[in-house]
């Protein structure tokens, strides 16, 4: 039976991304050529083309075939994301703002991003900007672990009454043990200790593990 277009595509694919795995990336990159000359108008090609050469640390190789990824589909998440990071470890956060700005409107919440982006803003005194993409996060997730993530980015810089304020605004509509505990630590680092018992004994009803 004859093998379709499409079908070689996904062979084709699907062996880069194999021996991806198992560190093979020069014939990954072949096979990724081939894909390339089957489907020359497909972006997934090209972003798996610059993750390879990633690997291999052919940063500006690999910052041409993310751009080329957004030039076929401009909203592409995973050519937002890698073109952005990799612009971060290049030290060009300028640069690298509105595509992982982008990014995180798909994926808000996206910890490989954030674990970068945050502490990358931050360093750059961009702190308006950290605070506003991690709490755009939690708005528009609900998500404990980023709620948890924000208050831990706000204690790091000593706006210890921030967390508090926007901790006691969630808690008991959220009704996490984490973030229960969370409010108890920042309380206490405020020493107010005698306040900090009620969250603790809130983690503790919802799960005695805590």
């Amino acid at each position: 039976m004859k093998t379709s277009s499409d079908d070689k595509l996904s062979i084709l694919l699907h062996a880069a991304l194999d021996l991806q795995r198992v560190g093979e990336y020069q014939q990954a990159l072949a096979s990724l050529q081939r894909a390339s000359e089957l489907a020359p108008e497909n972006a997934v090609v090209y972003v798996l083309t610059g993750l390879t050469h990633q690997k291999l640390g052919a940063f500006k190789l690999a910052e041409r075939a993310f751009r080329k990824a957004l030039e076929l589909e401009p909203d592409n998440n995973e050519a937002l994301q890698s073109l952005g990071l990799l612009l971060i470890a290049d030290d060009r956060l300028r640069e690298a703002i509105p595509y992982l700005k982008k990014h995180l409107k798909q994926d808000p919440a996206n910890p490989a991003t954030l674990d970068v982006f945050i502490p990358a803003l931050a360093k750059a005194g961009r702190m308006d900007d950290a605070r506003k993409i991690l709490l755009a996060a939690w708005e528009r997730t609900q998500d404990a672990d980023v709620a948890v993530r924000y208050a831990r980015f706000l204690i790091s810089y000593g706006l210890i009454l921030d967390v508090i304020d926007f901790l006691r605004g969630i808690v008991d509509e959220v009704k996490n043990p984490r973030l229960y505990v969370e409010l108890s630590l920042a309380l206490v680092i405020a020493e107010k200790y005698q306040e900090a018992i009620e969250p603790l004994e809130k983690a503790i009803e919802l799960d005695e593990a805590f």
